[in-house]
């Protein structure tokens, strides 16, 4: 019984998340396209150096952490178009490499392309 109650509200959890992201008028081809940039940002960012960050991120929006750290997934990714800008809720999900232990940042940031996807903003 549990099984069909928790299978349930996974299920609720996850219409409501696709709702979200439809209602925010991001096409899919744009999801897509915002989603492989997420994932190469969030492969570099761990051990990025602020120049590296610098074609991903404007203005040093988001620093360093010097991590070893791996990236897994992006969960639950949230986007919500706003004028020629994208917000975007997510976790990350990276392996610590030294402990061993899955970490799960969360980051809510702006987007906006201007011939490459950008960083411009933490919300």
């Amino acid at each position: 019984m549990y099984q069909v109650e928790e299978r349930n509200i996974l299920l609720n959890l996850q219409s409501i998340s696709q709702r979200i992201c439809l209602e925010g008028t991001v096409n899919a081809a744009m999801i897509g396209e915002v989603n492989e940039f997420l994932k190469t940002f969030f492969r570099l960012y761990p051990t990025a150096t602020e120049k590296e960050l610098s074609y991903y991120v404007k203005n040093n929006v988001l620093k360093p952490i010097g991590k070893d750290y791996v990236f897994v997934e992006l969960l639950n990714p949230i986007y919500t178009k706003k004028g020629n800008q994208i917000e975007i809720s997510v976790s990350v999900k990276y392996l610590d490499k030294q402990t061993k232990a899955n970490q799960i940042s969360q980051f809510d940031l702006l987007l906006e392309k201007s011939g490459n996807w950008m960083i411009s903003s933490k919300i």
